[in-house]
């Protein structure tokens, strides 16, 4: 996951799970279940806030392709939102096949995959992740008494199996603390255009 979730500068996909390559690595991939989704305020040092809502988009789609939309808004009202369909770990940007790009007061346009460059994979070299015992945390989205805490190298890990999707409560790292505000099981909608939406983001489309 995600953040350096957007493209950058709208041409070239970053990672999810806020473009941490530790953090993607000790959460693993996500619980894919349509219509769940998270959101989190992202601090990371030297930028502004960001507030970033991950969804799983319905309806559930064949042959284990689904919907990922990736949205956001920082402290200067500049809202954008990435929308993946994807086969498998969204961390590895090999799974997608098919992505848009929507700027708040723009049209939604197609990114070519075949066009643009992609990244590495994340899981490279993946380092060890030390659990520990059970513990108390709150953050804005609630109380968790029983959160597990991990850590991978500096980063600090807090997670739950009532959050969707990664599990993820909080995360801190020597330059980014990434708090859960939010979470459903249902309820994931797509920030994109209504009429944008009921044309192209059913599923409908022909699948690799």
């Amino acid at each position: 996951m995600i953040l350096a979730l957007f493209l950058a500068a709208a041409v070239a996909p970053a990672p999810p799970i806020l473009g941490d390559a530790a953090l993607a690595e000790a959460l693993g991939p996500p619980d894919t279940q349509a219509g769940s989704w998270v959101e989190y305020i992202v601090r990371t040092r030297g930028q502004s806030d960001t507030r970033v809502r991950f969804s799983i988009l319905p309806p559930a789609l064949e042959k284990g392709w689904y919907w990922m939309e990736e949205a956001g808004v920082n402290s200067d009202g500049m809202a954008s939102a990435i929308k993946l369909r994807v086969h498998g770990d969204p961390s590895d940007p090999r799974n997608y096949d098919r992505m848009y790009v929507y700027v708040l007061g723009q049209a939604p346009i197609e990114v070519p995959l075949d066009q643009i460059p992609m990244p590495e994979p994340l899981w490279k070299a993946p380092g060890k992740v030390v659990k520990g015992a059970p513990e108390r945390i709150e953050v804005k989205a609630g109380v968790y008494e029983r959160a597990e805490p991990l850590r991978l190298r500096d980063v600090r890990i807090w997670r739950s199996k009532s959050v969707p999707l990664w599990g993820l409560i909080k995360a801190q790292s020597p330059r980014q603390t990434v708090e859960l505000i939010g979470s459903g099981r249902t309820g994931a909608h797509s920030t994109f255009p209504t009429a944008w939406v009921d044309d192209q983001g059913k599923g409908s489309e022909s699948m690799k």
